[in-house]
């Protein structure tokens, strides 16, 4: 495929890393599905499929959106509570 004049073969580490941008727009234009996102917790996600794909697998896709969750958590959720040592 073509992005901004760029040829971007389908299915390869520049092709994951297109659709992890798309994927960062589209929860950062969209507050109810970061909302839904960051709702998630800490809990794994999983993308399944009936097949999966060949092109961008179900794990990619998983991992993508747990990076992107992880930046999208306050800061205060991302910082350990010190000890009362």
């Amino acid at each position: 495929m073509t992005y901004r004049g760029e040829s971007v073969p389908v299915g390869t580490w520049g092709h994951w890393r297109l659709m992890e941008a798309a994927c960062r727009a589209k929860f950062a234009q969209n507050a109810e599905a970061a909302s839904a996102l960051v709702g998630t917790g800490d809990r794994p996600l999983v993308h399944r499929m009936r097949h999966d794909s060949r092109t961008i697998p179900g794990v990619v896709m998983a991992d993508v959106w747990m990076r992107i969750r992880g930046g999208l958590r306050p800061k205060a959720a991302k910082v350990p509570a010190e000890s009362g040592e």
